[in-house]
């Protein structure tokens, strides 16, 4: 009888004593906020992202936002055209990418929005040539890093 007490004792002191240090590890959730895009036109658009106000440090290209989305990626293949693989976002829906992925130190980021039928008719050197994209803007705030508002985007050319 004294050695299952001691057992059950040594067990919950145990148990006790893992829990302490799994939650000391546990410094707390890193949230990654969300900036969504929603496509005003009637394109299908290709809409990168960058810290800078320049359409040659595009990063990162938004993805859409929908539940049967596969994992897209964008890249410039050795003739120069875009690579396109996902990464469409459709006309009046939403694309995404992560706040960190837009905005810097001084709160502002930019947004290229390229025409479908452009990215596959133009090469990458042409669309940058003939500013054949749209850049819109977009200053960070509490609202936008909430993930309660929505940007919108229109495109011209």
């Amino acid at each position: 009888m004294l050695k299952i007490k001691l057992v059950s004792r040594i067990t919950i002191a145990s148990t006790f004593l893992i829990c302490q240090m799994l939650s000391s590890c546990i410094t707390g959730i890193d949230t990654v906020h969300s900036i969504r895009v929603r496509n005003c036109t009637h394109d299908t658009l290709i809409i990168g992202g960058s810290l800078y106000n320049c359409i040659d440090s595009v990063d990162v290209f938004l993805e859409a936002s929908n539940d049967t989305a596969f994992y897209g990626f964008t890249s410039i293949d050795e003739s120069g055209h875009l690579n396109i693989h996902g990464n469409l976002i459709l006309p009046d829906s939403i694309g995404r990418t992560t706040y960190s992925s837009l905005f810097n130190h001084n709160h502002t980021g930019y947004l290229f929005i390229i025409k479908l039928s452009n990215a596959r008719k133009y090469t990458w050197v042409d669309i940058c040539k003939h500013k054949l994209y749209d850049i819109k803007v977009v200053t960070a705030d509490d609202e936008l890093q909430n993930n309660n508002k929505i940007i919108e985007v229109y495109s011209s050319k």
